[in-house]
């Protein structure tokens, strides 16, 4: 060791970051050249977040405080929007990596989860955790704005998907896929609405309630169906739920938004129940139209387009001769008085040897 005890200097430990080095505590001395430094690379996975940003880049969430929504991007921040409540939107497709805890929304707690055709993955189970991906004890609403959005818990062969635990879950849209002997949609209590989606496995208990009205199924849930409607058998083995009053049904044309007004896709609806497949398509605010040629947006957003240009006449350069100012009897330009006086008695002289030719 260093000999010269009275030069020895104590750093502090410093963890490292996602972006600087790190070392454990050590000391060197300010006599030689000893010490006990050893550096500690960058941790890729050390970030620190401050309103879901870290400053490498890497974010789990963002907040719109215009909509009040949470878009998240890892499995953490979605657990905290759903503890939270409120509008969330997956902004990427999420592994399920916490298996110490359960992923609910509470009691009295009121979310809304766009999946935006993102998917969230289980991983294998860890025996004695309650592993469903969200069990609802508050009220949950599931829609997917996206295509083909999937809550996927096959790799987990106990739990599921959701687990209803005194809560209401309404689903609107989404994929929910689980392992052979556990199910997509577990309702033990509380209540569930099924307006679409996908299922492998749906399950009521005694004290659960649901309603079917509509979405695909891979074994018949006729028990669950509202009145009105029934479960069709396709030809792949599945069944879906539709509306049972087939003369009754009127199709609508798609209608699409503009910059000041909702549209939708082609949609049909029922004259005799509640049944529809209408889906709402937000205005969209770049979609101007200008029918009459005005330059102001049709729909009265104030939209004005860019007018064109009118293209400048071209005006002759001084010096470049016109029909006006060269002579028709010489052929040159008269520039001047004498230029014409010239020309003048250059005619005269030339009409008198015509005259004594």
């Amino acid at each position: 060791v260093c000999a010269h005890t009275d030069k020895l200097v104590q750093v502090d430990a410093k963890a490292p970051t996602c972006t600087e080095i790190g070392w454990d505590a050590y000391e060197y001395c300010t006599e030689c050249d000893y010490t006990t430094y050893v550096e500690m690379p960058v941790d890729t996975d050390a970030h620190n977040f401050e309103d879901g940003k870290c400053e490498c880049g890497e974010v789990i969430y963002t907040y719109d405080e215009a909509t009040d929504t949470y878009t998240v991007y890892t499995f953490a921040a979605l657990k905290a929007a759903l503890t939270a409540g409120g509008n969330i939107i997956l902004g990427a497709d999420i592994i399920r990596d916490d298996t110490t805890v359960e992923n609910a929304v509470p009691e009295n707690v009121t979310a809304v989860l766009d999946l935006n055709g993102k998917t969230i993955t289980s991983t294998p189970a860890v025996p004695g955790v309650n592993y469903e991906i969200i069990c609802v004890n508050g009220n949950l609403t599931i829609k997917d704005s996206g295509i083909n959005g999937t809550i996927d818990s096959t790799a987990c062969i106990v739990g599921g998907c959701i687990n209803v635990e005194g809560g209401n879950l309404t689903i609107e849209a989404g994929n929910f896929f689980s392992a052979p002997g556990s199910y997509a949609v577990d309702v033990n209590s509380g209540n569930a609405v099924i307006n679409g989606g996908t299922f492998t496995n749906f399950d009521v208990s005694d004290e659960g309630k649901a309603v079917i009205y509509g979405g695909e199924f891979h074994k018949k849930p006729s028990k669950y169906v509202a009145n009105g409607y029934e479960a069709v058998a396709n030809e792949n083995g599945t069944w879906t739920v539709v509306c049972a009053h087939t003369d009754k049904l009127v199709q609508v044309d798609a209608k699409a938004p503009t910059c000041t007004e909702i549209g939708w896709d082609a949609y049909e609806y029922c004259t005799a129940c509640d049944y529809t497949t209408y889906v709402e398509l937000p205005a969209d605010p770049d979609a101007h139209t200008d029918a009459d040629g005005d330059y102001i947006c049709d729909h009265g957003c104030g939209y004005e387009y860019k007018k064109p240009e009118e293209p400048t006449p071209d005006e002759p350069t001084p010096d470049e001769p016109t029909e006006d100012t060269i002579c028709e009897d010489c052929g040159k330009v008269h520039d001047g008085f004498f230029a014409e006086l010239i020309c003048f008695f250059t005619k005269i002289i030339n009409f008198i040897k015509n005259l004594f030719a």
